[in-house]
């Protein structure tokens, strides 16, 4: 609802306010919605994906509020079949600024807990060739299971305007707070991020599963979720 972090609120690497909130009727489809990005990835201290450091069934949890939302959608290169390589920062520049940039990243890391040692060196060609995508994987479990929820959220999208609509929606918690239920028009998604399984209300009954990343099923407006799971329903008609 807020679209931004920083709507006016003090930020403390800035040391000022900045940012202003985001109009109440704007359309959340002028905003990009993503699990991760080269930013957060590349600027971690080891390169790290989401898929190296959650379950891949919390990867597909993340894929499904992403390509449902009404947000503009936006992946970062082999999220969409949990790419194992990491994608690391590195560079090529010349002695002194090749130096000052190994010891700045030194330096950063180690205020938040790293030890030197276990940095990457930037300038480093191993470090360019770790995070190279593996092609290869996409034939391959986890990653193909992965690729194929994707796809099919994708398509899913394309074919229904109101999972690309990009109004507001009606999200709420349920399943005694592990659960996320999310409306978008003829469409609910239901998350359970819990280690149980749920039982959640649909805002409807629901006529079909149409996407799920394990198998479930759905009775009157009532849907089981097992644990760590995610589901998109068709709904009928209001």
């Amino acid at each position: 609802n807020h679209g931004f972090v920083y709507d006016g609120r003090l930020s403390a690497h800035r040391g000022r306010v900045h940012g202003a909130p985001l109009d109440r009727d704007a359309q959340r489809g002028r905003l990009v919605g993503y699990a991760q990005t080269h930013d957060q990835v590349g600027n971690r201290a080891k390169g790290e994906r989401i898929s190296q450091l959650a379950s891949t069934e919390r990867v597909l949890i993340a894929a499904g509020l992403v390509l449902t939302s009404p947000f503009v959608p936006m992946l970062f290169m082999g999220e969409e079949w949990a790419a194992s390589s990491p994608f690391q920062f590195f560079c090529d520049h010349g002695d002194d600024l090749a130096q000052s940039i190994r010891d700045g990243r030194r330096r950063e890391f180690a205020s938040f807990g790293w030890r030197p040692d276990d940095i990457p060196d930037p300038q480093s060609l191993d470090t360019f060739t770790r995070s190279k995508l593996d092609f290869a994987e996409l034939t391959r479990d986890p990653h193909a299971r992965v690729h194929a929820f994707y796809r099919g959220l994708v398509a899913l999208r394309r074919t229904n305007p109101d999972l690309a609509a990009g109004t507001k929606c009606v999200a709420r918690i349920d399943g005694d707070g592990d659960a996320l239920v999310v409306e978008r028009g003829s469409f609910a998604v239901a998350a359970n991020f819990g280690a149980a399984g749920v039982d959640v209300t649909l805002p409807r009954a629901a006529a079909r599963i149409a996407l799920s990343s394990t198998p479930i099923e759905a009775n009157g407006d009532k849907l089981a979720l097992p644990h760590a799971s995610i589901a998109v329903v068709v709904l009928v008609s209001a």
